[in-house]
C-alpha cells in the first residue's frame, strides 16, 4: 500500500473512530434503513451494508479461485523437471504478478466506496446539525476529495485547514 493510501486510510479510520465516539455520547434521532426483519437473534442489516457484504463475498470467491489457480501451477512446478521446471516457475511468477496487479486494482476501486460507506454510517447516526457541519468539512477536505476523486488534482493540504 502506498504511503499516500496508508495516510488516507489512517485519517479515515481516525475520523470514523472520533465521530463514532461523539455519536455514542448523543441520543439517536432516527433508525437506519432496514432491508428486512432480522432473524431471531441476528442483527438487522441496512440495505447498503447488504450490498457491500455481497461485494465482499464475491471478492472472497474470486480470491479462492485465484488461490486454486496458483495451487495448480505450484503442483505442476513441483512435479516438473529439467527445462519444464523453468517454464513452470515462470508460469507461477506470472500468475503471482497478475494476481497482485488485480488486487491493487480492486483495492483502488473499493477504497473510496468503503470510505463513503463508512462515512454514511457516521452521518446517519449523527444529529442533524452535526451532519451539516461534518458534510461541510468533508466537502472542503483535500484528503477526502482525493479519496473520492483520486484522478483529479486538488489543492494541497495546508496547516489549519481542518
Amino acid at each position: 500500500m502506498s504511503r499516500n493510501r496508508t495516510t488516507v486510510f489512517a485519517v479515515a479510520l481516525l475520523t470514523t473512530t472520533t465521530l463514532s465516539i461523539a455519536w455514542a455520547m448523543q441520543p439517536s434521532q432516527e433508525a437506519p434503513r432496514l432491508t428486512q426483519p432480522a432473524a431471531k437473534g441476528q442483527p438487522v442489516m441496512p440495505a447498503d451494508c447488504a450490498s457491500m457484504g455481497k461485494v465482499r463475498v464475491e471478492m472472497m470467491a474470486q480470491q479462492e479461485e485465484a488461490d486454486a489457480r496458483l495451487d495448480g501451477l505450484l503442483a505442476t512446478m513441483n512435479s516438473a523437471a529439467g527445462p519444464m521446471k523453468a517454464e513452470a516457475m515462470a508460469a507461477v511468477v506470472t500468475e503471482l504478478v497478475n494476481q497482485r496487479t488485480d488486487a491493487h486494482a480492486r483495492m483502488a476501486d473499493m477504497q473510496p466506496k468503503i470510505m463513503q460507506h463508512m462515512m454514511q454510517h457516521v452521518m446517519e447516526a449523527a444529529p442533524a446539525d452535526m451532519q451539516v457541519k461534518m458534510q461541510a468539512q468533508m466537502d472542503e477536505c483535500p484528503l477526502m476529495l482525493q479519496v473520492v476523486s483520486p484522478d483529479k488534482e486538488h489543492a494541497p493540504m495546508t496547516r489549519g485547514k481542518h
